[in-house]
């Protein structure tokens, strides 16, 4: 993999770990769909093997259904010891002194897949976007990404950019770290599909 996109696939990351009601940190937000990852996104072949990754090792304390210790639901993104990607593999990797939860000799592979599959909510047909360090993209969101300036946030800010409060949420999350990688393709992307007459739009 390419240096420079390794490192935008991690501001990505970062960034959307930020985004308020997102929830990516503790949900793990999914998109439904097929095809190629964006930057950002786990691999399809990801998630399928992290399915069996995770039956050979997780199911026995933790239940097919992700929710078998204590408050810990791993379908539904509710961990204790863990909000990023990176704290999900390093607690994997190490385990959790104290607890039942014993360190497991994973690949960097397979680490990558479990993690893709339990942020696609158990769903080997769902896209699974990474979750970074929320810390790190509240920083680029308002420092040096500039975002604040044309953004609004759960009421701060401006209203000369769509209101990103509800990103998360929102359909077709999947492409927002495509978005965000080249912005002002996407703005044109957007103007030509809501054009009236144009070929293949509702108003044809």
């Amino acid at each position: 993999m390419r240096p420079e996109f390794s490192r935008k696939r991690s501001i990505f990351a970062a960034f959307f770990a930020f985004l308020p009601t997102a929830c990516l940190a503790g949900a793990g937000l999914l998109a439904q769909g097929q095809g190629q990852a964006h930057p950002g996104e786990y691999s399809q072949t990801d998630v399928t093997a992290g399915a069996e990754v995770y039956r050979a090792n997780c199911t026995g304390c933790h239940a097919a259904t992700g929710d078998g210790v204590g408050t810990v639901d791993l379908r539904r993104g509710r961990f204790r010891n863990a909000s990023s990607d990176e704290d999900l593999m390093r607690v994997i990797s190490n385990g959790i002194p104290g607890t039942a939860m014993q360190s497991f000799k994973l690949s960097p592979n397979e680490l990558t897949a479990i993690v893709a599959f339990i942020r696609a909510g158990f769903d080997v047909n769902a896209r699974a976007v990474k979750v970074g360090d929320a810390t790190r993209g509240r920083s680029l969101f308002e420092g040096k990404g500039g975002c604040t300036r044309c953004h609004r946030v759960n009421g701060r800010g401006p209203r000369s950019a769509p209101d990103l409060s509800d990103i998360g949420s929102a359909p077709g999350v999947n492409h927002r770290p495509h978005d965000v990688h080249d912005a002002h393709q996407s703005a044109r992307a957007r103007r030509h599909q809501g054009r009236p007459g144009r070929h293949g739009t509702a108003a044809e």
